[in-house]
């Protein structure tokens, strides 16, 4: 298995994992102008960890500066149901916590849906901890 950045032809694929994270159908010509802009910024990545050539994990990051420090945003994780407890999500991982040391993050945060129970206990094997109260407001 490699994780690497996304390219273009992945789109399709990290599509199809999304459907675990979004109700509503993607809008593709948005779709790929985000990819467009995410692609240029040095501050973003959409990784992919492939087998072979099948995208079965993805997850986005997103470099943040603040007068104080600059943190890492993580969006987007999710692992095909069928490659799940296989070590893809930590080597996932892995890479977010060697993006953000590279760009001396003080740290990384995420937030996730209230249903995903499995993903908030892998979460916290992977360091992240529930000590935090997040808000969303969704537009």
């Amino acid at each position: 298995m490699t994780i690497k950045e996304a390219e273009r032809d992945d789109i399709p694929q990290i599509i199809q994992l999304y459907a675990a994270l979004f109700d509503e159908e993607l809008n593709m010509e948005e779709v790929h102008k985000n990819y467009e802009t995410l692609n240029r910024d040095e501050t973003c990545g959409l990784l992919v960890a492939k087998e072979k050539d099948e995208v079965v994990g993805t997850c986005s990051v997103f470099i943040c500066t603040s007068l104080a420090e600059k943190f890492l945003v993580v969006e987007d994780v999710v692992v095909k149901a069928q490659s799940r407890e296989l070590g893809i999500g930590k080597q996932l991982f892995q890479i977010v916590d060697e993006i953000a040391e590279a760009n001396r993050c003080a740290y990384a945060i995420l937030i996730s849906s209230g249903f995903r129970k499995g993903a908030h206990i892998f979460y916290e094997k992977m360091g992240y901890v529930d000590d935090v109260r997040g808000f969303r407001k969704v537009y």
